[in-house]
């Protein structure tokens, strides 16, 4: 792993992920010993930084830190240095969407989608596909519009319309 990895991990603010990428820009393609990028990381990561503060210290002079908007620019820092790691898989044949999708990280999934919306497309070859998995996370509907426009159901195989209970869609489809 490199500093990338772990800052990435935990959503370091954006100027040491920026630093980082400045002073050694392989380390964004760089892989850990699971096959994953900083952008896999930064994906599902994230540190609760409010739950972390000391009981015996004043935190006054802290300002609060707004996570999703902080993990929303370290994706799209990691992105914008390697748009094509957004559509990369790592050891367990996930992507960055795919991981942000199970952690519940909806803040980071627009972006992901719009850097590699053909994930979405992929994910009829898995055991759940993504939409499924987001409803079943009690994704917002803007997260779910954004997933359905990326993979419109006419274009889902069928095992997919089941999984995500688009029954009279795969109706229709088995009696054309």
């Amino acid at each position: 792993r490199t500093a990338l990895h772990v800052a990435a991990r935990a959503h370091a603010p954006l100027t040491v992920i920026e630093a980082l990428i400045k002073l050694q820009p392989s380390a964004v393609r760089s892989r850990d010993n699971a096959s994953s990028t900083p952008l896999h990381l930064a994906a599902g990561g994230g540190f609760n930084h409010a739950r972390a503060r000391s009981t015996t210290v004043h935190h006054d002079h802290i300002k609060p830190v707004n996570e999703d908007k902080r993990a929303r620019n370290i994706v799209s820092a990691l992105v914008d240095a390697a748009p094509d790691l957004a559509s990369s898989v790592d050891e367990a044949n996930l992507t960055p969407l795919d991981i942000a999708i199970r952690a519940r990280k909806w803040a980071v999934v627009e972006r992901l989608v719009e850097a590699a919306p053909g994930v979405v497309k992929r994910s009829d070859t898995m055991d759940e596909p993504l939409y499924a998995t987001a409803v079943a996370g009690d994704a917002p509907e803007k997260i779910l519009r954004i997933l359905a426009d990326a993979h419109p159901r006419d274009q889902m195989a069928l095992p997919s319309l089941i999984k995500c209970k688009f029954y009279a869609v795969a109706t229709a489809a088995v009696t054309e």
